[in-house]
């Protein structure tokens, strides 16, 4: 990314990866144990919040499409130009609703597996979900 020149594109991996454990701190999934930072989270977030977190996450999405489909002519983009930006844009998209899937699924296991979630849950979901969107961009720059 840093080579496409996409900065944007980085910085929006931050973001996303940031936002994802919010959406493992919805109302319906419970903590996974008595004492740590599970139970300070746990169950916290509704729906207001939930929207926000999905709509910061679009933006940054937004943000790293037009960096990547702007920068150099070594992305996948053959031409540049609105057409490339709103592709940029959608493929981005499309990599952070696999990161939130991800989160999603991990959520899920954890109820499933564990009775809930963790801090250690919390950081899995930030560490994985930078790992997936940073490696989808960089894809997408070349």
């Amino acid at each position: 990314l840093i080579e496409a020149g996409a900065f944007a594109a980085i910085a929006a991996v931050g973001i996303v990866s940031r936002c994802l454990p919010v959406f493992l701190c919805r109302r319906s999934i419970p903590s996974a144990e008595q004492g740590g930072f599970g139970p300070l989270v746990a169950s916290t977030q509704g729906p207001a919040s939930m929207t926000a977190q999905a709509l910061i996450t679009l933006a940054a999405a937004a943000l790293a499409g037009e960096s990547i489909a702007s920068a150099s002519g070594r992305s996948i983009f053959v031409e540049h130009g609105a057409p490339a930006v709103s592709l940029g844009i959608c493929m981005c998209a499309v990599i952070c609703g696999v990161a939130w899937l991800f989160t999603k699924v991990l959520g899920w296991h954890a109820v499933r597996r564990l009775g809930g979630i963790s801090g250690d849950i919390l950081g899995t979901a930030i560490a994985l979900g930078a790992a997936i969107t940073a490696s989808g961009f960089a894809i997408l720059a070349g």
